[in-house]
């Protein structure tokens, strides 16, 4: 295969999506109890939708390293830099970012003549990341109409799950931590349903925070009953899943390519019953039929970008693309009466080597212990000091924002037909059009690869906080 080396900057402080950290199974359980002691939870919950509706108030992470910005090199900052323009002066932004990048993003908002907007600061030790759609749900309570963060028993990523905590503190949103188990990004809301990847739905069923009379349901109802009870009980709630075998596991592999050795790394952010850990990563909201009244659902497809490209050498139809596993989350949500649509989603690699390659260093900080020291025995036995890596993941534009109203649709699609991946542009239009055949107006945003090589886009680095 063509070498691809990495044409963005990627900070150290910077980690992927799917990044946890080592928090004693405990600590979020006494944080739960600590938070909650004496505070009512709020009722009548009607959570914020990921597509209907003006988009009025966001909220955005913005740690030290995510304010970078290189001249030559697309960076994390660049990426949520153009997302923030393009979505232009009418939405407020909830900022919470490091004091002493504070100057640095308020200058920022000066460039785009932005007035509208809250900064809160953290201790420049506290270390979070970009990812600010991940560690809550928000809701409006019909009780009291305060929107709340809602969050989930356990958040090990970071200092993200105390990211609600100075939110509330500093603003006039509130927060309250559930019993149950998910992750704002495997949460999407339609206009009357919502739908939570099973993954969690499961873990929620089984992990023995609350009792819902097991005997009586299945694990399905156990966790419905969970969520409804204490993130929205008006909607319908729908978990997407396929019944195929587990996706494959995350792989650390050294492999010669050329002349060369490369560790290649597959499989992250892989789910169990679903094809990635959050289904904001491959599903979108593109609203009803007007003939019909199904809601339409936009469903990312490996293989329709194999045959755009044409290049099986680029876009190998391998296990770890997951083309039947996505295949049967589409055919499952058209049982439940959903209209589907597919777009290409390219599986792609970024390589690094040279200045960027692995020292033993890099691989004993990025790895499990088991697959570091695999890895190390092998450079060991080759007589190798450094190695290259090939890293894959899904450039994916499903990941975006979207705006269904009266007046008009708009989504904010991610792009990736830039630096080594031009042939990707192709990709982009094909999505722009098939967008645009359900009545969007397209904004393109700019290189997203930095952010999607870490499991993430557009839709991971926001929160929606309200819509008209």
């Amino acid at each position: 295969m063509t070498i691809k080396e990495q044409h963005f900057f990627e900070d150290e402080k910077s980690k992927s999506r799917t990044y946890s950290d080592m928090t004693p199974p405990g600590f979020n359980t006494f944080r739960l109890l600590e938070s909650s002691l004496g505070t009512p939870r709020p009722t009548k919950i009607k959570l914020i939708g990921s597509a209907h509706g003006r988009i009025k108030k966001v909220l955005l992470a913005i740690p030290d390293y995510a304010t970078v910005i290189k001249a030559n090199e697309p960076t994390d900052g660049s990426a949520l830099k153009s997302l923030m323009e393009s979505l232009g002066q009418s939405v407020k932004f909830i900022i919470f970012t490091h004091e002493k990048v504070r100057n640095v993003v308020n200058q920022w908002l000066s460039e785009f003549n932005h007035t509208d907007f809250e900064i809160v600061t953290a201790e420049n030790d506290l270390n979070f990341l970009i990812w600010a759609e991940d560690a809550y749900v928000t809701g409006v309570s019909g009780e009291n109409g305060k929107t709340y963060l809602l969050e989930p028993i356990s958040f090990h990523r970071y200092g993200d799950a105390v990211i609600a905590d100075y939110i509330s503190k500093a603003t006039e949103l509130e927060s309250f931590q559930t019993p149950a188990y998910f992750q704002g990004g495997n949460v999407l809301v339609g206009d009357d349903f919502y739908l939570i990847g099973l993954d969690y739905a499961v873990k929620t069923a089984f992990g023995g925070i609350i009792d819902t009379n097991a005997n009586e349901y299945n694990f399905i109802d156990k966790a419905r009953v969970v969520f409804k009870t204490y993130l929205d009980g008006y909607k319908d709630l729908i978990f997407p899943y396929h019944s195929l075998k587990p996706a494959p596991k995350k792989s650390y592999e050294l492999v010669k390519i050329g002349e060369e050795y490369f560790l290649e790394i597959k499989g992250e952010g892989f789910g169990t019953y679903q094809p990635i850990f959050h289904i904001d990563m491959f599903i979108s909201l593109l609203g009803r039929n007007t003939l019909n009244n199904k809601y339409k659902l936009m469903v990312g497809d490996p293989s329709l970008a194999i045959d755009l490209i044409n290049d099986q050498h680029i876009l190998p139809n391998s296990s770890y693309a997951l083309i039947g596993q996505f295949n049967q989350v589409a055919e499952f949500l058209e049982s439940e009466g959903f209209e589907i649509y597919r777009n290409p989603m390219p599986y792609v690699y970024i390589d690094k080597t040279g200045k960027n390659a692995y020292k033993k260093k890099n691989i004993s900080e990025n790895l499990p212990n088991d697959e570091a020291k695999k890895i190390l025995d092998q450079m060991a036995i080759l007589g190798l000091k450094q190695i290259n890596v090939r890293k894959w993941y899904f450039a994916t534009s499903n990941n975006n924002l979207t705006e269904i109203t009266t007046e008009g649709n708009k989504v904010f699609l991610p792009t990736y037909g830039h630096g080594v991946w031009k042939e990707l542009k192709v990709i982009d239009e094909e999505n722009e059009k098939l967008w645009k055949k359900h009545d969007f107006e397209v904004k393109f945003l700019d290189d997203f690869h930095s952010l999607a090589s870490k499991s993430g886009a557009a839709h991971c680095i926001s929160k929606y906080i309200e819509r008209d």
